[in-house]
């Protein structure tokens, strides 16, 4: 045993060590993250979806039944996020009926829920961005607001305008008012024209005629 002398007083280094040891407490810690988490996460509710397992709400687009989780709706989409939280009937009853939406594009959402990916297409673009406004699924419709800056041209840019103007998409109303006003001569002669009323007509051509600083 050896003895350690500190001014008058001797200490047992044994007996110094034990109390020191007694008296501190020490703790390890490791904070670990598994970097994979999120994909297996997603993974596994996919194959819970493949597999039809743990279904607990459905949603009926026009009588066809599209059988869900309401922890994937939740996360992913602020809409049924307040559903769910509300005490609303809906989600007493399970299911929730949505209407004047369109099936396809509803499915592609739900795909993309349930994988983080989705395909979109000049066919079903402007279906998916109307949905997603419903949903209050920002990423998808943003995604869908440059896929229709990028495809804009003299077919589809009236139609264009008009979306943007229903889901309160201004950056895609500014790029399509100023192709249309760089390209109203040649639009003339285009259906797309047939979408403004005789009002509008004019108005888009008083804009050719007396343009702004606006679009500039």
């Amino acid at each position: 045993m050896v003895f350690v002398s500190a001014g008058p007083f001797v200490y047992s280094s044994n007996s110094m060590a034990t109390k020191i040891v007694n008296e501190m407490k020490v703790f390890y810690m490791k904070k670990c993250r598994n970097s994979d988490y999120g994909n297996t996460y997603i993974d596994g509710l996919s194959k819970m979806r493949i597999n039809q397992k743990f279904f607990d709400f459905s949603l009926d687009v026009d009588g066809e039944v599209i059988h869900v989780h309401k922890l994937a709706l939740a996360i992913a989409s602020d809409y049924f996020a307040v559903m769910f939280e509300a005490d609303m009937k809906e989600r007493k009853e399970g299911t929730v009926k949505l209407q004047d939406v369109d099936v396809v594009a509803v499915k592609a959402l739900i795909d993309y829920i349930y994988s983080g990916f989705i395909t979109l297409t000049e066919e079903n673009v402007e279906e998916v961005l109307s949905v997603s406004d419903i949903f209050q699924m920002g990423w998808v419709k943003e995604e869908c607001v440059e896929f229709l800056k990028d495809t804009l041209n003299q077919k589809n840019c009236f139609r264009v305008r008009k979306l943007a103007d229903m889901h309160s998409c201004k950056g895609l109303h500014d790029v399509s008012h100023k192709y249309i006003l760089n390209h109203f001569d040649d639009l003339i002669a285009e259906e797309g024209l047939l979408l403004l009323s005789l009002e509008e007509v004019f108005k888009e051509s008083n804009h050719k005629i007396c343009p702004t600083n606006e679009y500039d």
